[in-house]
């Protein structure tokens, strides 16, 4: 599981791409799947994008409070849509992400050979609070390396861990040997 994470100062255009990607591959006619979101039942791109913006509006102080995180399995990792969901809890737990607290939605997307989910997050707090995303890029790899190995997923970041290892990297054999705390699903 490779995950790609970026901050962006503008919800609009990250959702109406979420929502309707482009289409690569022509005879796939689902090629966005909407997942979940926390801004009760499911809301039209206007309104999703509407109910970021009101709460950008609350903290103009910052910038970049659009956090786009992309989860990109491996092509032969077949995960169904509940699984997806199950992963996403998992992800926002790893990360430190409040789900009741920053508001957000995802989209798994099939235009590409493999299926990716999308998630859009607001770093602006429905109390206010920024959500920080101080060292996120060493949480998304041991993220990644604790989906692979609780959902049965292709080890992409578990082997950049054992990569870091080999380079004396203390942090990340500290989690590579945390690993087995999270085991296989069910």
């Amino acid at each position: 599981m490779i995950i790609v994470l970026e901050k962006r100062s503008d919800f609009s255009g990250l959702i109406r791409y979420c929502a309707r990607p482009k289409l690569n591959d022509v005879n796939n006619p689902e090629k966005s799947i909407f997942i979940d979101t926390n801004l009760g039942a499911r809301r039209t791109e206007k309104e999703l994008i509407s109910q970021f913006n009101r709460l950008r509006e609350e903290r103009p102080d910052k910038g970049q409070t659009v956090y786009h995180n992309i989860l990109n399995p491996a092509i032969r990792d077949e995960i169904e849509r509940d699984k997806w969901s199950s992963i996403l809890e998992f992800y926002f737990e790893q990360m430190d992400i409040d789900a009741g607290l920053y508001p957000y939605v995802s989209y798994l997307h099939k235009n590409i050979k493999r299926p990716h989910l999308h998630i859009v997050v607001c770093r602006v707090g429905v109390d206010g609070s920024i959500l920080s995303t101080t060292d996120n890029f060493r949480k998304s790899i041991i993220a990644g390396a604790r989906i692979e190995r609780k959902f049965e997923l292709m080890p992409a970041c578990t082997k950049y861990l054992e990569k870091l290892v080999r380079k004396d990297n203390k942090w990340a054999e500290l989690e590579l040997s945390r690993l087995d705390e999270f085991g296989k699903v069910g």
